[in-house]
């Protein structure tokens, strides 16, 4: 199965071949194309060449159990809070190529607003204030961020990065270190 598109296409074909033996090939041609990047397909040279070793990789299938008992699964990144935000922005302005993701972060910082987290990991229940969690089987999201640099996508764990709420002024002033990952270096991190 060919998987020609972004991630929200990548995403609807992993969820459309759930629990069957197919195999995705990534031929990244969305305005994103995060996960391309994690495996090593940024281009249609690259998966030329992955598509002719002829090599398949497992990775990491994670489900999300969601409030209203519904599930969906993803091998790259789930994000709750100002990060969907943004995504909803961008799919809605795709005219603005992979500049929908800068315009789309600085047009939400203005309604931004933070929310408590309730998760339950490995049976134990944790809380947090936040504008933002990332939940990272890949490494990339958002056109190219760095969202999370040392998640593998097929070591059976998922990191998850929450950010703690802080000013707008901050928020913005911490936006460029998301795109190398070393806004985890810093403080903002619950």
């Amino acid at each position: 199965m060919v998987s020609c598109g972004g991630d929200g296409t990548l995403n609807e074909v992993v969820n459309g071949i759930v629990n069957t033996d197919l195999a995705i090939a990534v031929l990244p041609m969305g305005t994103g194309s995060d996960f391309g990047k994690t495996i090593g397909i940024r281009n249609i040279s690259d998966f030329l060449k992955a598509i002719k070793s002829g090599r398949t990789r497992e990775v990491d299938l994670v489900a999300a159990q969601f409030a209203n008992q519904s599930r969906r699964y993803f091998i790259n990144i789930l994000e709750i809070g100002f990060g969907a935000e943004v995504m909803n922005y961008v799919n809605s302005h795709k005219y603005l190529g992979r500049g929908s993701f800068k315009f789309g972060a600085f047009y939400m910082l203005s309604k931004m607003h933070p929310f408590n987290l309730r998760l339950i990991m490995d049976g134990k229940e944790y809380e947090f204030p936040t504008i933002e969690a990332i939940f990272a089987n890949g490494r990339y999201f958002g056109g190219g961020m760095l969202a999370s640099p040392y998640s593998e996508i097929d070591d059976g764990l998922l990191d998850v990065h929450v950010l703690k709420p802080f000013s707008r002024i901050r928020s913005a002033m911490n936006f460029r270190t998301i795109y190398d990952g070393s806004y985890l270096n810093r403080r903002i991190c619950a």
